[in-house]
């Protein structure tokens, strides 16, 4: 269980970095990431985990798209920010 816990906090340390990295490299330009002042943002980034525990980002779009997956998972994601 311990092995489980480090390999997930060290997985979700690369995504985040690696979600930084991209919005780093769209700061300033204008475009679909662009954050409207006040506001939160959501996006649909696709990761991959490989057998070695790596990430590999596959897709980033300006919205996520609850389409596939159903409302359900859609209202686990954003019911609290939308009461």
């Amino acid at each position: 269980a311990a092995e489980g816990r480090t390999r997930c906090a060290a997985l979700l340390a690369t995504v985040q970095e690696v979600v930084h990295d991209l919005f780093a490299a769209y700061a300033g330009a204008a475009g679909a990431y662009d954050p409207l002042p006040g506001c939160f943002e959501q996006y649909g980034l696709d990761f991959l985990v490989t057998d070695r525990w790596a990430p590999v980002l596959l897709e980033a779009n300006p919205g996520p798209d609850f389409g596939q997956t159903g409302d359900a998972l859609g209202e686990a994601v954003v019911g609290g920010f939308m009461e």
